[in-house]
């Protein structure tokens, strides 16, 4: 189950790295409209909040060409601002992963 968060303005699928690249698309190819957030389990994961028109889709393109079938969705909506948007884009994090490496 992938869940779609959305508020007056936009919205976002939640998804893990993992489910990223099970259906074969790259982190490195999510714009940087999207979000992630660090969760501290065992072992940590990474939740992506990908930006529904171009990640979103994406991701969405990719699980049907892997499973035949589209995801199942369930609808997250928040009146006013997503918590989501409190998060760090990925396009900064990436920027700060490039110079501790």
């Amino acid at each position: 189950m992938i869940i779609f968060h959305h508020d007056n303005s936009h919205g976002y699928l939640e998804v893990s790295a993992n489910q990223l690249s099970d259906v074969g698309v790259s982190i490195n190819d999510i714009s940087g409209f999207s979000y992630y957030r660090w969760e501290n389990t065992n072992p940590p994961t990474v939740m992506l909040f990908l930006e529904e028109d171009e990640d979103g889709s994406k991701f969405d393109v990719a699980f049907r060409e892997r499973h035949g079938y589209g995801p199942c969705y369930h609808d997250v909506y928040t009146n006013g601002q997503s918590f989501i948007k409190s998060l760090e884009r990925l396009d900064s994090a990436r920027k700060r992963w490039e110079l501790e490496s």
